[in-house]
């Protein structure tokens, strides 16, 4: 119950720090701040769809284990890809464009749309090629052809992790 109560806290606090965050996009609207404002919001969402994931695991208690569908953490990862998609499309010259199109591949994965996610990665290899996250942009995208079993598609990603010099 105490990891319960501290959850329903995080998420009230979340709460908080949205309509915080909403509030001053409301008021910033020209100013050079905004695009790291719509991060923070999407990132948020994010963080709150985690928590309710997990408040909602503990509160089903009991020995089931079988998957949970939270339509309610659906929803919020799908307004985070929502304002990620709008950051990359109204800003496209944002200094953490990068960590904007690692992100919203990675809530794409979590949401099960793989195609997406392969595009979207793909885009982050292309556009931003010196981004600490190509790497494992290109891990992931291995990754996941390897789990399909297609090893030539899964050796070029990981091959093409190797001709860069050793990194963490």
């Amino acid at each position: 119950t105490e990891y319960v109560e501290k959850l329903k806290r995080d998420i009230f606090k979340v709460d908080r720090s949205l309509l915080e965050t909403e509030r001053l996009i409301a008021k910033s609207r020209n100013a050079p701040y905004l695009p790291d404002l719509q991060f923070r919001l999407a990132e948020l969402y994010v963080e709150k769809s985690r928590y309710v994931y997990f408040l909602q695991v503990e509160q089903r208690g009991g020995d089931n284990k079988g998957a949970i569908i939270s339509p309610e953490t659906k929803l919020l990862k799908q307004k985070a890809v929502q304002l990620y998609n709008r950051l990359l499309r109204e800003f496209p010259d944002f200094h953490d464009a990068d960590k904007v199109t690692f992100y919203l591949a990675h809530e794409m994965r979590e949401l099960g749309q793989f195609d997406d996610m392969l595009k979207t990665l793909g885009e982050l290899i292309t556009k931003y090629p010196k981004s600490p996250l190509r790497l494992e942009a290109d891990q992931i995208i291995g990754d996941y052809y390897f789990d399909k079993a297609d090893n030539a598609e899964a050796e070029k990603h990981y091959q093409a992790i190797l001709t860069f010099p050793v990194s963490p």
